[in-house]
Parts: structure tokens; C-alpha cells; sequence
């Protein structure tokens, strides 16, 4: 499970709101520092979003895309996509001249990451 030159993030993703950079690039910091996995149990008929890293309502997600296994690339991982989510899906907000990010990319072994807004 690495990411790929050729897989790209989705930017932005459809059904939610942006994120502060700032406080995403400190949740891929903190991943970075997690010698475990970050999991995401499969549920029946929905895709399931574990919030594996928030601060500021800024959130990275792993979501799982299954309903039969479980979803576990390690931390790690999970902050190389969200760096390439963050280093392909920028905006500036309107307000405040803030710098945010949102997107998805997805992993073929039926898992995804997602950045944007969260409450935390």
C-alpha cells in the first residue's frame, strides 16, 4: 500500500467543506509519528470514516470502502495521501485569505482518504 505516481486526488470532494492547511499539515506531521495503523471497520452497505487526525476543524479520514474486510493501511500511509491530497487540492477561502485543502484519493485495496472540514 503506497501511493502511486499515477493516482490522483479528487479535488474538491463533493459532499463536505474545506480544511485550514496549516492544521492539515500538522495532522500529517502527528500521522508521521504513529507506529501503528490507522483502521476502519467495515459496515454493512456504507462506506465507513474513521477520523484518524483533527485539530481546528480539520480532519484526515480513512475511509473504508468494503462492507467485508477491514480498511488498515498504517499511519504513515495515511499521511502520504493526504500530503498528495493537500499538495494537489489547494483554495483560497474568501475570508481571511485562509489557505484550505479538500479532496479524496483512492487506494485500489478498497480504502480512501478523505481531508476536509470535521468536528473536533
Amino acid at each position: 500500500m503506497t501511493l502511486r505516481e499515477t493516482q490522483k486526488p479528487i479535488c474538491p470532494a463533493e459532499y463536505a467543506y474545506p480544511a485550514n492547511q496549516k492544521y492539515i499539515i500538522d495532522g500529517i506531521k502527528y500521522l508521521r509519528t504513529k507506529k501503528a495503523n490507522c483502521l476502519s471497520p467495515p459496515l454493512p452497505n456504507v462506506v465507513n470514516c474513521e477520523l484518524v487526525s483533527c485539530s481546528w476543524a480539520s480532519g484526515i479520514y480513512v475511509c473504508n470502502d468494503s462492507n467485508e474486510k477491514w480498511a488498515n493501511p498504517t499511519c504513515g500511509t495515511v499521511a502520504d495521501y493526504a500530503q498528495a491530497i493537500l499538495n494537489d487540492c489547494k483554495s483560497v477561502a474568501l475570508v481571511n485569505d485562509e489557505q484550505l485543502t479538500q479532496g479524496e484519493l483512492w487506494d485500489d485495496d478498497g480504502w480512501h482518504v478523505y481531508v476536509g472540514h470535521a468536528n473536533c
